[in-house]
C-alpha cells in the first residue's frame, strides 16, 4: 500500500488526461486510465488574505509532483501538508448542477498566502518510459492553461475561483523533483519558480560504469 492521505471533502479532483492500456485477457481491447489532478483553493474569507479571485486575475499556484522513485505513488502519496496548509478550516458553497453542499477548505502556509496548491498524477515506470512521463507533464500544463479554470467554475459555481496561469510555480519531492526539473527544461512559458526537495537528477536513469 502506498502511503498517502485519504480523499477529503475540501479536495477538487479533476481528470486532466486519460491514457489507454491494452488488456492482458484473451478478449484484448483497451482500458482508459484517468490521470487526476487535486486542486486546493485558498479561502481568502477565512484566512484574511487578499481576494485574488475577485480581481479577475486568479490565484497564483504551485503545481506539486509526488515522490516514489518514478515507480510507486500517486498525487496523494507522502503529501506535503507542511507546505500546503496548517489545517485551519474554511468553506465555500458549491452551486454547480452536479455538486451540492459545501466544499471544506484548508488554509495555512501557501493557502494563507492566497496560493492554490495542485497535486498531479503521472504515469510510473515500466512499461511506461521517461518520454511518457514528460508527455504527461506537458499535457498537464496544457490542461491547466486551457481547461482548468472552466472546470473550477463549473464545480464551484463561481467564475471567480480561478488560477492565474501566468503565475505558476512548480515543486516536487525526490522523483517529483525530477518532474519539476523537466517542467523547467521543457515547458514554454517557463514556470515562475521551482522548489526541489532532494529531487532526482537525470543520472538516476543512466547506467554509470566505474573504473
Amino acid at each position: 500500500m502506498v502511503m498517502g492521505r485519504e480523499p477529503t471533502p475540501y479536495t477538487i479532483t479533476l481528470v486532466y488526461k486519460t491514457v489507454y492500456a491494452s488488456h492482458s485477457s484473451s478478449e484484448g481491447g483497451l482500458s482508459g486510465i484517468p490521470l487526476q489532478l487535486d486542486v486546493y483553493l485558498p479561502d481568502s474569507r477565512s484566512s484574511g488574505t487578499p481576494a485574488f479571485e475577485d480581481n479577475g486575475v486568479g490565484f497564483p499556484a504551485v503545481v506539486y509532483f509526488h515522490g516514489g522513485g518514478l515507480l510507486v505513488g500517486n498525487r496523494r502519496s507522502w503529501f506535503p501538508d507542511w507546505l500546503q496548509s496548517e489545517f485551519t478550516l474554511g468553506s465555500i458553497d458549491l452551486a454547480s448542477s452536479s455538486e451540492q453542499g459545501q466544499l471544506i477548505l484548508l488554509t495555512g502556509r501557501l493557502s494563507a498566502q492566497g496560493v492554490a496548491f495542485l497535486s498531479a498524477d503521472y504515469r510510473l515506470l515500466s512499461p511506461t518510459t521517461g518520454h511518457d512521463i514528460l508527455e504527461d507533464i506537458q499535457d498537464l500544463f496544457a490542461y491547466i492553461r486551457k481547461d482548468l479554470n472552466p472546470a473550477l467554475s463549473e464545480v464551484t459555481g463561481n467564475s471567480g475561483s480561478r488560477v492565474n496561469v501566468d503565475a505558476i510555480a512548480i515543486a516536487g519531492t525526490s522523483a517529483g523533483g525530477l518532474c519539476a526539473y523537466l517542467c523547467a527544461i521543457h515547458l514554454s512559458p517557463k514556470p515562475r519558480a521551482l522548489l526541489s526537495m532532494y529531487g532526482q537528477a537525470g543520472e538516476c536513469l543512466v547506467r554509470i560504469s566505474r573504473a
